[in-house]
């Protein structure tokens, strides 16, 4: 478990003060994926950091496991670090080692033998799909090959907390997907806990068991991550589910939505988000003949996140305006996230 208390962050530029941590309080779950996502400079990489000791908050507590990171000595940190291991977005690796000795660097600075070595190293080969490659060297990867180097080596000394630090933001498509999916692997067959910050989206969506949005160095809102989908609980929050299913309003509707209802746009037009179950539940069916309303679904869109169905859709709503309410209130009953894009003829 690794647990934020409080933790302030800042740093001077001349006579310039930047927040990077505003009192963070957060908690990430042992053996869980978290995931924290923002823009650059929401401050994700500084939070990363304070895990490990390599930046010190200004105030606060980082506890790993049963350990206050900022208490250690120089001696107890160095011992800690063996249990975090950590994977960059450019891989880090050295260019005169091959991909065996990459691996092995760690255990080596721990001063293991050839045979300890040997057997700790050959394994991890095997777990990250690097068979065949042993005697290779980084300028004879590709990408997504090196950072599977990276993992192993960060797994060497059989850390119990893996830290990645946009681990996927050089990679292609499909390289991301293939290194996503060696993270949930390695999360699911030997425990590890898993922090890791992005600014994409759809990482969260693929890989995470929980997420924490940030902004300006302050913890907009943090949740699992099926519950962030559903039902995002910030403005922030629903700009990134809202850019995460790319709905994008028919060409015919453009330009005649209005932000308020009138006489001439009395109709609201709606964002229904559902999860688990409710994907499969004719809601939507019911609404229309309880309600004698006209509900015209103009997009829709279902995915599997986390361990849920998640969906969303786009419809125009037509009728009575008090039918039009109870209908609202219906779906608000039936725990659908509804939001009112805006109103149309």
């Amino acid at each position: 478990m690794i647990r934020f208390k409080n933790v302030h962050k800042t740093y001077r530029i001349g006579s310039k003060e930047i927040v990077a941590l505003n009192n963070i309080d957060l908690e990430v779950p042992e053996g869980s994926i978290f995931g924290m996502i923002g823009a650059s400079g929401a401050g994700k990489s500084s939070l990363l950091r304070c895990v490990n000791g390599l930046e010190s908050p200004d105030s606060g507590q980082v506890i790993v496991g049963d350990k206050d990171i900022n208490s250690l000595s120089t001696k107890e940190l160095r011992q800690s670090r063996k249990e975090m291991g950590m994977i960059f977005q450019h891989f880090n690796l050295l260019n005169v080692r091959n991909v065996f000795d990459n691996i092995a660097l760690p255990l080596e600075l721990s001063k293991r033998s050839a045979s300890d070595i040997k057997e700790k190293v050959s394994p991890l080969i095997e777990l990250t799909g690097l068979k065949g490659k042993e005697t290779s060297y980084p300028n004879q990867l590709s990408g997504g090959q090196k950072q599977r180097v990276a993992i192993a080596r960060a797994l060497a000394n059989d850390p119990k907390v893996l830290l990645c630090d946009e681990a996927t933001s050089a990679l292609d498509p499909q390289t991301t997907e293939q290194i996503l999916n060696l993270l949930k692997d390695i999360n699911k067959k030997l425990g590890i806990t898993i922090l890791l910050i992005t600014h994409e989206v759809d990482v969260i969506k693929s890989i995470c068991n929980y997420v924490a949005l940030l902004d300006k160095g302050c913890l907009v809102e943090t949740n699992k991550v099926v519950d962030f989908f559903s039902a995002p609980q910030s403005k922030l929050g629903k700009d990134y589910v809202n850019s995460s299913f790319s709905f994008t309003l028919p060409h015919w509707l453009e330009g005649q939505v209005q932000e308020s209802p009138s006489n001439d746009h009395p109709y609201p037009l709606l964002k229904i988000s559902f999860s688990g179950n409710k994907v499969n539940s004719p809601v939507i069916s019911k609404a229309s003949r309880e309600f004698g309303i006209d509900i015209n679904i103009l997009l829709s869109n279902v995915e599997y996140i986390g361990s849920s169905n998640i969906g969303a859709m786009i419809a125009q709503v037509s009728g009575d305006a008090d039918k039009l309410k109870q209908c609202l209130d219906y779906f608000a009953n039936e725990n659908l996230s509804v939001d009112i894009i805006g109103y149309v003829a």
